[in-house]
């Protein structure tokens, strides 16, 4: 029902006769999902949504209910932005100049690579140019914290010609 001054207003609902049993089939779905290990968020909302539907209309309780289906729901759309924006970025090829460990597949070597102006990236040990998806990327290297080379002399030729292609490269 809508006023002439546009506001909606409609009853609560609840309290009606059988909520207390659709309130109890709801969480008895979510606890088996729960075993089972695939209780989703609207298994979470539905629970709460059965609770609310036990409470009388317009008390603390229905508005402490409400709250916590709120709250739930903020949690449901943080956690559906925190996937969508981990999924862009997962897409996004790395800038110029990073770091990364790769491993080309079949083998199970793990190669040090830097990453080129165009997106390839070149593997100084190999002396060769890859396109981003012939490999699988392992971890890129965090640049605060760079790895000793003073015991490794191999090591630090890699570094010296990393270092000398992200000059090159810029």
């Amino acid at each position: 029902m809508e006023t002439p001054d546009g506001v909606r207003h409609y009853p609560d609902g609840t309290s009606r006769p059988g909520s207390d049993k659709t309130a109890a089939r709801l969480t008895e779905r979510r606890e088996r999902y729960e075993r089972e290990g695939r209780v989703a968020w609207s298994d979470l909302l539905l629970e709460a949504m059965g609770a609310a539907l036990i409470e009388e209309p317009e008390s603390e309780a229905l508005q402490v209910r409400l709250t916590q289906i709120a709250a739930l729901t903020t949690a449901w759309m943080q956690d559906l932005n925190r996937r969508r924006h981990r999924q862009s970025d997962s897409n996004r090829a790395p800038p110029p100049g990073t770091i990364l460990h790769v491993r080309l597949p079949p083998r199970r070597l793990v190669y040090r690579a830097v990453v080129l102006r165009n997106g390839q990236i070149r593997i100084p040990a190999l002396s060769r140019i890859f396109r981003l998806d012939e490999v699988q990327v392992q971890r890129v290297e965090q640049e605060e914290a760079p790895p000793s080379t003073s015991s490794y002399p191999l090591r630090r030729v890699l570094d010296a010609s990393l270092e000398a292609l992200k000059k090159d490269d810029e």
